[in-house]
């Protein structure tokens, strides 16, 4: 996977939702069709949904174990939609630059 290609993929996901929020309690999903997409490319699209980053973590002080909660960096519904977290994208965008 070209990580230019995948970053230009993933900015175009994060302007469409520019003014989306973090969310308070839980991310904010958004919700994209695939027609709505210029820079859609099976193949990136298909990889980027099997790769999982932490969303979020807590521990518990009396038990002293740690809860995680993963999710992938997309999705591709079955009514051709693509739906992800743009917190995980931002993250990720991060990585991939390093």
């Amino acid at each position: 996977m070209k990580n230019n290609k995948v970053e230009i993929i993933l900015k175009e996901l994060l302007t469409k939702t520019k003014g989306v929020k973090k969310g308070l309690f839980a991310p904010e999903i958004c919700e994209i069709p695939l027609k709505d997409i210029e820079n859609y490319d099976f193949f990136i699209y298909d990889e980027l949904q099997h790769i999982e980053r932490e969303l979020w973590s807590s521990k518990t002080s009396n038990t002293f174990l740690e809860k995680k909660k993963f999710a992938t960096i997309l999705k591709i519904t079955d009514d051709d939609k693509v739906t992800f977290i743009p917190s995980i994208i931002k993250e990720y965008l991060k990585e991939i630059k390093k």
